[in-house]
């Protein structure tokens, strides 16, 4: 396989993994903006006003939120990249063989 075409899987790979951790990280975000709303967190899901502790709980939903934009674009681009180079990869030259019993050609992708 060429040396390409592997790199490229293995940006797909890395790019899956950053797209899975941004998604588990949007999750968190969610799951924290609801219990700042919920009873005892601090907000108001209605008029949004919110105390000091429903505030602290926003601040920390939104900085994991970036996170999860942030592995969520680069595992796009990573993977993008990575399709393109296991895709555009140059297959290997054909290969003649030639013996006693006959020739043989093979090439493989």
């Amino acid at each position: 396989m060429p040396p390409q075409r592997v790199a490229g899987i293995v940006m797909v790979g890395a790019g899956a993994a950053a797209l899975i951790g941004g998604g588990a990280l949007g999750g968190l975000a969610i799951a924290r903006k609801n219990q700042s709303d919920a009873a005892g967190g601090g907000c108001d899901a209605t008029t949004d006003v919110c105390s000091t502790a429903g505030m602290a709980l926003r601040k920390d939903a939104l900085g994991v939120a970036t996170a999860s934009t942030v592995l969520v674009i680069a595992g796009a681009a990573i993977a993008g990249t990575g399709v393109v180079l296991a895709v555009t990869a140059r297959p290997r030259a054909p290969r003649l063989a030639v013996g006693p019993a006959g020739a043989s050609l093979s090439w493989r992708w």
